[in-house]
């Protein structure tokens, strides 16, 4: 779970991970109190390690390098510091990016730019900090286990079709920056078959209409090709292919 982060204390020798499970399960058996927790963590401010694998992440850090003597750029395949935003500007979240350092705290301490705008920011409010973090993996639900406490069973998945993609789909680390665009290739005989299964119930329910679901089918039935990208479409999908387009 933590190993996306760098590691936000000074010392740098200890299992800090563990120490970060240690504090959840004493949160959680009221061996310490919150203010503790908080007062521990809420001035740690969390970074993320990125490298430049390709000329979208590049483009964000061209800001960076202006000015500076090539020897003293960002280059591919080199390495920033990515920051978890805290705010939004113009309703969007503010992703703050700076030349890498392992030292998270001067990090966060420093200028930095906004990923989206490439405006220059400093100030710590725009960074996450660490107490924050563990609130948000304590309050999350499990997904991949059945229960809530004790010993968890491994919840069974059935897989309802299969998507194939580019491999640079949904890496982690692309993710702070929002990037997550991959290279798709949907199988319409498939898509096909699961719309002919759809029923005007389940289509009314998703305010697609009985004529729009006759003519989609018809259509199929016909031989002739659909658009797979309109919204009706995709929320015929919904029924039967959940995660289809994630």
């Amino acid at each position: 779970m933590w190993h996306y982060l760098l590691n936000p204390f000074s010392d740098k020798t200890q299992s800090w991970h563990e120490k970060i499970w240690e504090t959840i399960l004493k949160l959680h058996y009221n061996i310490i109190s919150r203010e503790t927790f908080i007062q521990s963590y809420g001035s740690l401010y969390t970074v993320t390690q990125m490298r430049i694998s390709n000329q979208e992440i590049l483009k964000r850090v061209k800001k960076l390098n202006q000015g500076k003597e090539y020897s003293k750029q960002i280059k591919p395949f080199g390495f920033i510091s990515v920051g978890i935003g805290t705010i939004k500007e113009n309703g969007e979240q503010i992703k703050p990016i700076a030349p890498f350092n392992r030292n998270t705290q001067i990090t966060a301490r420093n200028e930095f730019i906004d990923s989206r705008t490439g405006k220059t920011l400093q100030g710590t409010k725009y960074w996450k900090t660490l107490d924050k973090v563990i609130d948000h993996y304590i309050e999350h639900p499990e997904s991949k286990l059945e229960g809530n406490i004790g010993y968890l069973k491994r919840r069974h998945m059935k897989v309802d079709s299969i998507m194939p993609c580019g491999k640079e789909a949904k890496k982690i680390y692309m993710e702070p920056l929002g990037i997550t665009t991959a290279t798709t290739y949907p199988n319409k005989k498939e898509i096909y078959k699961k719309i002919l299964t759809v029923t005007n119930e389940e289509a009314k329910k998703k305010g697609i209409t009985r004529p729009t679901l006759w003519k989609k089918k018809e259509k199929i039935k016909k031989g002739k090709n659909i658009n797979l990208k309109t919204n009706a479409v995709k929320k015929l999908l919904q029924f039967n292919l959940k995660n289809f387009w994630s």
